[in-house]
């Protein structure tokens, strides 16, 4: 009988600079990370052999760490979990086999009484097929306008404090963001490397931004040098 006053919660935020986080094993190693700190005991089921692999994780492949991550969400003393994957859509093709563990964990009626997810992705992840119960939520880009306009005003004002080209560029980002927030994210930094901060280069600089992720990732690919 699990108890009812734990509550454990672990997240998974995908980090756009780190390549390395694009596999359902960072995802699996993250959640882990975080279920266990709040639940030490879990680990005194395991052998002293598994134990020690624990430890030594970043060796792991995914059945090993999916073997682990079932023993924990399983566990009588585990109490009601809520997991929160983000950017599922970002993750590599591994991200198939996590949705499929996610169900057949599902598939256990106890379990499921104890564990909420929540997950977010583009559409052209099938999420949906591997929930029978799922609650779908559509954000379009005009409900995320308001976060990426208090956003820009205020990166905007960190890297331009001249009022007139501050309020230019920041027009002319929200009006082309269309609700990307990595776009935004992506096109702010390059104002901050750029080498060039004259009145004019800033001004003139919104003309030449690419209007889309793959256009702005290929941009900045450009301009890394390779190592000798």
């Amino acid at each position: 009988m699990y108890q009812e006053s734990q509550l454990l919660v672990a997240y998974f935020f995908r980090h756009d600079k780190d390549e390395r986080l694009r596999t359902a094993d960072a995802i699996l190693v993250d959640l882990l990370d975080q279920l266990l700190e709040q639940l030490p005991g879990v680990l005194d089921h395991f052998s002293a052999v598994l134990k020690k692999k624990y430890s030594e994780r970043p060796s792991w492949n995914y059945s090993m760490l999916s073997q682990v991550f079932k023993r924990v969400i399983t566990d009588a003393n585990a109490g009601r979990v809520y997991l929160l994957i983000d950017a599922l859509d970002e993750c590599d093709e591994s991200r198939a086999e996590l949705l499929n563990q996610l169900q057949r964990l599902l598939c256990n009626p106890t379990v499921k009484r104890r564990i909420k997810i929540a997950i977010t992705s583009r559409p052209h992840v099938p999420v949906q097929s591997h929930f029978t119960d799922l609650i779908r939520i559509h954000l379009k880009a005009g409900d995320l306008n308001n976060d990426i306009t208090s956003f820009v005003e205020a990166r905007v004002q960190e890297l331009f404090p001249q009022a007139d080209v501050a309020d230019e560029v920041q027009r002319d980002l929200i009006g082309r963001a269309d609700g990307m927030f990595p776009w935004v994210s992506l096109i702010l930094e390059d104002f901050e490397m750029a080498t060039t901060t004259t009145h004019q280069s800033i001004k003139e600089r919104p003309k030449a931004l690419p209007q889309d992720l793959p256009a702005v990732y290929k941009k900045i690919l450009r301009k890394i040098q390779p190592k000798d």
